[in-house]
């Protein structure tokens, strides 16, 4: 039958009761949870930390997608690679010895490899500042929010745009 369970480990769930689940009333909210009798409401300190835990893993996998495909080795050179070409950018007469020897590993025109760097770097910094800008402002939401509505209404998204 349809409805809404505790399990033997205090797990909630909703739909056909499995074994000898407990039958209760629907949960509230997600900040809520089973006291025996009744739903207990959390404090609004520890629904505002599991907010922020919900909105910092959803932001951990948008900034993880942006490096995915690359391995922490390569990740650990692209500062010096940022800091070559962001030099570059600003003054095409500065050197940069280590994109030019990616550059001539890889049989590439070192002008445009610079230039490939210069735009990865600005898209990347484009990302990663809507990405924080955003998370920045669901922690800004949290702090403000005085109700347990407040925190059901912050639905996190981190979708970047196409």
């Amino acid at each position: 039958m349809s409805g809404f369970y505790i399990d033997d480990s205090g797990e909630y769930y909703e739909g056909d009761r499995i074994g000898d689940d407990a039958e209760v009333p629907q949960r509230p909210s997600r900040f809520h949870s089973w006291g025996g009798q009744e739903w207990i409401i959390s404090s609004l300190d520890s629904m505002k930390a599991a907010t922020l835990l919900k909105v910092n893993a959803e932001f951990e996998k948008a900034t993880s997608a942006l490096t995915a495909g690359y391995p922490p080795s390569e990740k650990n050179s692209w500062p010096n690679q940022t800091n070559e070409a962001m030099a570059w950018y600003a003054d095409n007469a500065t050197p940069t010895p280590y994109l030019d020897a990616l550059a001539g590993y890889r049989g590439l025109d070192l002008v445009d490899y610079r230039q490939r760097t210069v735009n990865k770097v600005l898209r990347y910094k484009a990302a990663s500042a809507l990405l924080i800008g955003t998370r920045q402002k669901y922690a800004d939401q949290i702090d403000a929010a005085t109700t347990a509505e407040d925190l059901d209404a912050i639905v996190p998204d981190f979708t970047l745009p196409a």
